[in-house]
């Protein structure tokens, strides 16, 4: 009896932490966003980190973290290479989430990252992995829809700067052939003299 109150009162006290664990949680969230809308962008990114100390599996805090950091960061600045980095794995990450808004959110700004830096393959696959997600998202349809077009002017120019090598090389060909054939025909007419023995 005594062992079975005792494990009532520790389940007790368990959810009661758990639940002001949250609470704290959600007040930091709510901190956080209030610091990003008046882009206070470092107060902000200090309120998530007190969220994700609470609970480190907050998705939620997760999120807005990594949306901080890119408002902090110029994705193509290699000086803040790292925190690209880590904000792009905690993208990766909340891409696969079961939370069909995180996730297609988290899969849209991975779009709009690998856009900034023009690849345009893997950003359509980020925006495409967010379409699945939510498909009634107009702005990541145009942005689909624009980064298929600069993978199509990406690939034709890549295949007209091929044609134009090509064409270069084949004029330099051509030119090496010209001047061989023209000093073959030069060598050709020349007169050729025999030349006679002395005794």
């Amino acid at each position: 009896m005594k062992k079975t109150l005792i494990l009532l009162l520790m389940v007790s006290l368990s959810v009661l932490s758990y639940s002001q664990s949250t609470k704290k949680e959600r007040n930091f969230i709510r901190e956080g966003n209030e610091k990003f809308e008046g882009k206070n962008y470092s107060e902000a990114e200090k309120a998530y980190r007190k969220a994700l100390q609470e609970n480190e599996m907050s998705e939620l805090a997760k999120f807005n973290l990594a949306t901080t950091y890119l408002r902090q960061v110029n994705v193509n600045d290699t000086t803040k290479n790292s925190l690209t980095q880590q904000t792009m794995k905690m993208l990766e990450e909340l891409g696969n989430s079961a939370d069909n808004s995180i996730s297609s959110k988290a899969n849209y700004d991975l779009g709009n990252i690998y856009y900034n830096k023009k690849d345009f393959a893997r950003s359509i696959d980020y925006y495409k992995q967010s379409l699945r997600r939510n498909p009634d998202d107009d702005q990541t349809r145009q942005n689909l829809r624009l980064a298929q077009k600069q993978l199509q002017e990406q690939q034709n120019n890549k295949n007209n700067q091929d044609n134009k090598q090509d064409k270069q090389e084949n004029k330099k060909e051509k030119q090496a052939e010209s001047k061989e054939n023209i000093l073959e025909e030069q060598v050709s007419k020349e007169p050729k003299v025999i030349g006679i023995k002395k005794k």
